[in-house]
């Protein structure tokens, strides 16, 4: 009887601990982006190396349109809810410049996975300047995204008679299956720049090319992308591809693009251990998140934290901060 008791008690006390520890899981949303996108997908990646470095940590993905919406989506529970972010973000958000509905001066990076450089590009081989995309039809990402109001800014102060054309916002499925079926001319490419291989494109890419091949790259006046940061109110910086960067002879010249940082970050009410968790993958476990995205091989400190210019120690997550500055980084 005795040993059939301390049984029952031994059983009842391992249950008591894997519910404990199960209690001790602490969950969080992730506002990861649109799903397939360079965002969503390094979400998912730091949600599963977080398993393994941080198990006390449980992310799950919770697509929005964009990483524009992924912030005004997070400042509905900010302290349970990181999201991902752009440069742009940053900038807008506490600002509350449309479409952010106010002011959300709070908002802060944790880092950024990936210098993204926003290209445009076609099929037909008789566009080749901005000039010649007046009257096409232009497929661009959600308005709220960089490849959606951001892009239009610029690319349509190079197009004579954009103010009478209308492009579509859409996703990246719509984007490839329209230009594969010939409906849509013109479309925007994220393309993260990789100072040590071939820059690689975002996934779509890839069955756009199995199945009409490589497209022609469309350069991007940088006097466009100054008239668009003077308007806008933020900074958008020109990047040149180099000819070849993303494959032989693709691009098939040095273009004009623009760069766009895109990461993750939260308010700062989110838990600072959570912050300085992620900032802690980001620059030790870049092995672990190529595993599960390609920017995992190209991240650098360069991309992590982008120059204090860019990014000053105000703007980033108490928690993120208190790692870079254990480690020397700020």
């Amino acid at each position: 009887m005795l040993k059939k008791m301390l049984l029952t008690l031994g059983v009842m006390a391992a249950s008591l601990g894997l519910v404990a520890q199960a209690q001790a899981v602490k969950r969080f949303d992730v506002a990861a982006g649109i799903f397939g996108g360079t965002t969503y997908l390094f979400s998912y990646a730091i949600s599963e190396v977080i398993k393994k470095t941080n198990p006390e940590f449980e992310l799950r993905l919770l697509e929005t349109a964009s990483s524009m919406a992924s912030v005004i989506k997070a400042a509905e529970d900010k302290a349970n809810m990181p999201c991902s972010i752009t440069l742009q973000s940053l900038s807008e958000a506490p600002m509350g410049l449309p479409p952010y509905p106010m002011a959300l001066p709070d908002i802060r990076a944790i880092g950024f996975l990936t210098q993204q450089v926003q290209s445009v590009f076609t099929y037909d081989p008789k566009i080749k300047t901005l000039a010649d995309v007046s009257g096409k039809r232009v497929g661009l990402t959600a308005m709220m995204s960089s490849n959606g109001k951001y892009m239009w800014s610029i690319i349509s102060r190079g197009i004579p008679g954009s103010d009478k054309m209308k492009p579509s916002y859409t996703n990246w499925t719509t984007i490839q299956s329209g230009i594969v079926d010939g409906i849509i001319d013109v479309a925007p490419l994220g393309i993260t720049a990789d100072p040590n291989g071939p820059w690689v494109p975002v996934p779509m890419y890839a069955e756009l090319t199995a199945s009409r091949g490589h497209p022609y790259f469309i350069s991007i006046d940088p006097q466009c992308m100054e008239e668009a940061s003077k308007a806008d109110k933020i900074t958008y910086t020109p990047i040149r591809i180099p000819k070849g960067a993303i494959a032989p002879n693709v691009p098939d010249r040095e273009i004009w693009a623009w760069e766009d940082r895109l990461g993750i970050g939260g308010y700062v009410q989110l838990p600072e251990d959570l912050a300085y968790a992620i900032a802690k993958i980001l620059c030790e476990n870049q092995e672990d998140l190529a595993v599960y995205t390609p920017v995992g091989k190209a991240m650098s400190m360069n991309t992590i934290l982008p120059p204090k210019e860019l990014l000053p120690d105000s703007m980033i997550h108490p928690g993120a901060l208190r790692y870079y500055k254990e480690k020397g980084y700020r």
